[in-house]
């Protein structure tokens, strides 16, 4: 795990600085799966939010929404079993990177955090918003 404060903010800011987390990890087919959140059937059109290989997403910590998430997506359900890969940044309100966390899933920010140990578990609502994601998220390894 690597973990980078990159601009000069204490650790114990850190939870009142970010307003927004961008996740990045390899979205690899035999690890990852999107489930129509009504039949749940594996969703097989063109995966959301993956490009050349990469899922990529922005999510406002306080509204919990997915801001790159299009309403023809639907709702969903996003499983990942990301083993420790991938890189994860904390913004401030501009959208500037304050905190990268690489290799490491940080499963007291991600939703369901008492079991994914490796794995990523987004409820997405046609509108963006995870529904899964906590209320009071913690900002692990802090």
């Amino acid at each position: 795990m690597a973990k980078q404060i990159l601009i000069g903010i204490k650790k114990q800011y850190l939870n009142e600085m970010a307003n927004y987390l961008m996740i990045y990890f390899p979205y690899k087919e035999e690890m990852c799966s999107y489930i129509d959140d009504w039949l749940g059937e594996l969703y097989e059109n063109k995966y959301p939010l993956v490009s050349k290989g990469m899922w990529s997403g922005i999510i406002d910590l306080k509204t919990h929404k997915l801001l790159n998430w299009k309403p023809e997506y639907g709702n969903l359900y996003l499983q990942a079993k990301v083993c420790d890969s991938g890189t994860y940044f904390l913004l401030d309100k501009d959208k500037k990177v304050i905190c990268k966390i690489a290799d490491y899933v940080p499963n007291c920010l991600i939703p369901e955090a008492d079991d994914c140990k490796d794995y990523i578990r987004l409820k997405i609502k046609h509108n963006g918003v995870i529904e899964n994601w906590s209320e009071e998220p913690t900002f692990p390894i802090l």
